[in-house]
């Protein structure tokens, strides 16, 4: 795909901001330096802290990974205003400057539990809340209803690709997780929303796109 889809935000902005509190986006918040080495954290979905080691990424290969089954390493790219983006969980992708490595969970319940709470959300998981958040009945308006359209739903799910201080990895991978929910249900949906002006429509569309993603998986 050489063209660029352009995502239009601004509808959202206000309400959204208003009502942060509604999502929890994964973050990193970071801590002073220690006498072992530098020390970070994570916050997942749920609101806990996973404390973590940092390595630069460069040092992959020497720090035998592979024989600590307690380590879960977060594959991590800052750019230069500091700001950090979590690409990938137990595998370094092209792009990662950093490596965090959480050592405190010792069972492998609680390192699925950690890998499920802090990876970057799959389209699956933006269709589902997605439906959650946007088909129940009476929720849906246009602007200046007080309700919640499309767009806003699209922002609190995903996030802002344009939010300040996020760095350029992680716009793309906001950008990225919009065309492919949209791609999964065949439609430009905030289009089909101000073309229609219905929810039970945009609704349909919604779960059209998750049961064929389903189906795909499964095939």
């Amino acid at each position: 795909m050489t063209s660029r889809r352009t995502l239009h935000w601004s509808v959202a902005v206000h309400s959204m901001k208003v009502d942060r509190s509604a999502r929890q986006p994964v973050r990193e918040e970071r801590l002073r330096s220690g006498a072992t080495g530098d020390l970070t954290a994570w916050r997942g979905r749920s609101g806990r802290r996973y404390v973590c080691s940092v390595y630069p990424a460069s040092a992959a290969g020497d720090l035998d990974l592979e024989g600590d089954a307690a380590a879960l390493v977060l594959a991590v790219a800052r750019n230069a205003a500091g700001a950090a983006a979590l690409l990938a969980i137990g595998s370094v992708p092209a792009g990662a400057t950093e490596l965090h490595v959480h050592r405190l969970a010792e069972t492998a319940d609680e390192r699925a539990a950690a890998v499920a709470d802090l990876a970057p959300p799959s389209v699956a998981d933006a269709l589902d809340a997605l439906l959650a958040l946007y088909a129940a009945p009476g929720t849906w308006s246009r602007q200046g209803g007080g309700g919640l359209d499309l767009e806003a739903a699209l922002y609190r799910v995903i996030g802002d690709p344009d939010e300040d201080g996020i760095g350029e990895g992680e716009a793309r991978r906001r950008e990225a997780l919009v065309a492919g929910t949209f791609e999964a249900c065949g439609a430009d949906l905030v289009a089909l929303e101000a073309a229609t002006r219905r929810q039970d429509v945009v609704v349909a569309v919604l779960r059209a796109g998750r049961e064929r993603l389903a189906a795909t998986s499964l095939s």
